[in-house]
């Protein structure tokens, strides 16, 4: 009869001056609890971690095997003669050229028509260009 009492009170009356509603916050005082562990602890003079045991350790090195460079160049240049103009064969170099000139003029000829260098500007000057320093920034 107690507990039906107490519900039927609780929920005839209604939230109000004084009665607790249904949900509300409710602030208690502050507990305190001693710890246990700490005072045994201390009676017994013991510390406690929480650290691993000891690791062996040792220090130890590695180094390459002995590395040698080799390096690939071509050979000493042999420095041409040039002989003079006088010493050139002039009909052998104008029998040459007699015999030779039908087929180069025929193959201008044909690369003169081609397409293939369309839109090809020929630029003499000797492109001198230097990248500047670049760097990174946070944008």
């Amino acid at each position: 009869a107690g507990v039906a009492a107490l519900a039927t009170v609780g929920v005839a009356s209604g939230p109000g001056p004084g009665r607790p509603g249904p949900l509300q916050d409710e602030t208690l005082g502050v507990a305190s609890v001693p710890s246990q562990w700490r005072a045994v602890q201390g009676i017994r003079g013991e510390t406690k971690s929480c650290q691993t045991a000891s690791i062996a350790t040792a220090n130890a090195s590695a180094q390459a095997r002995n590395h040698v460079d080799a390096q690939v160049q071509t050979e000493a240049p042999v420095p041409v003669s040039v002989q003079p103009p006088s010493q050139y064969d002039i009909p052998q170099l104008a029998a040459f050229l007699r015999r030779v000139e039908a087929m180069v003029i025929r193959e201008l000829n044909k690369n003169w028509q081609s397409h293939a260098f369309d839109g090809f500007e020929v630029n003499w000057t000797e492109q001198q260009q230097m990248a500047g320093p670049w760097g990174l920034e946070h944008a």
